[in-house]
């Protein structure tokens, strides 16, 4: 695969229009996936709509432009492209919202190994969350 690169961003080209249409397709796929995962805290909807920004780079500059100027995830999605950032805000959000979640879970659920499982995933995406550059607003 070539990259050709831009002053703006990076661009894939030879991606051939069967392989256009499975990325689209898959992006697609994703975008639905974070918005359901805006909705519910036990899915993170920030990383769905990340990995669809990818697909829809091999797929759809429209779709890929839609996404990255949308009001409300743009602005998230445009730090992660250009710096591989996270906004503080939005750390302190997601870590809230999952331990939350599994708080919650622990309290209703008394099956041992969905308990561990659950702090081991916490601990794994606070991790992986905290890890990440911050960018302060």
């Amino acid at each position: 695969m070539i990259v050709e690169t831009t002053p703006t961003k990076p661009r894939v080209r030879s991606v051939r229009p069967g392989a256009r249409r499975l990325w689209t397709a898959l992006g697609v796929l994703f975008v639905g996936l974070g918005i359901v995962g805006y909705i519910l805290p036990v899915m993170p909807g920030t990383v769905f709509l990340i990995v669809a920004l990818f697909c829809f780079k091999r797929g759809s500059e429209r779709l890929e432009n839609l996404l990255l100027n949308h009001p409300r995830v743009g602005p998230i999605l445009q730090d992660w492209e250009r710096e591989r950032s996270i906004s503080k805000r939005t750390k302190i959000v997601a870590i809230s919202m999952m331990w939350l979640f599994i708080v919650g879970s622990v309290a209703s659920i008394r099956i041992p190994w969905i308990i561990a499982s659950a702090v081991v995933l916490g601990v794994v995406g606070t991790a992986y969350i905290a890890s990440r550059k911050t960018k302060y607003d």
